[in-house]
């Protein structure tokens, strides 16, 4: 009987010692699965973050290349600025300019007006002295 007892305590023994390996092996396996699943998920991880340091990198690229387009744009309003301060002063001398020669052209017209009356009044002094020279010429040949 001891040896049925020894028998059965035996075989109980190997049955919780197969059940323990059968365990162990179904923790290994979910180990191994589990490891499997994290090393997936962790570069999965690595892609994405790859993936957002390259978007970030982007992104600075395109706010530097926007903040030179914004100093270019300053230099270019300042330019543009300068100019048209430049072209308002500008047609202010133009203005000058144009003021000037009308002032000068009625100079001249006046200048032109006064000569004209003079040659007219010449001209009529030439008549008288003509006349004169006609009229002693007429008494000189009637003596």
């Amino acid at each position: 009987q001891e040896m049925g007892e020894a028998l059965s305590a035996r075989d109980s023994a190997q049955a919780m010692l197969k059940t323990v390996e059968d365990n162990m092996n179904k923790f290994k396996a979910e180990s191994i699965q589990f490891k499997k699943m994290a090393q997936e998920s962790h570069e999965g991880y690595e892609r994405e973050l790859v993936m957002h340091v390259e978007q970030n990198k982007r992104l600075n690229e395109t706010k530097a290349q926007l903040e030179l387009m914004c100093v270019e744009k300053e230099k270019a309003e300042a330019v543009a600025k300068e100019w048209e301060a430049k072209l308002v002063e500008s047609k202010e001398e133009v203005k000058k300019a144009e003021a000037a020669m009308e002032a000068e052209r009625h100079g001249f017209e006046a200048k032109l007006e006064a000569s004209r009356r003079e040659n007219e009044l010449l001209e009529s002094q030439m008549e008288v002295i003509n006349r004169e020279i006609q009229s002693l010429q007429q008494q000189q040949q009637q003596q």
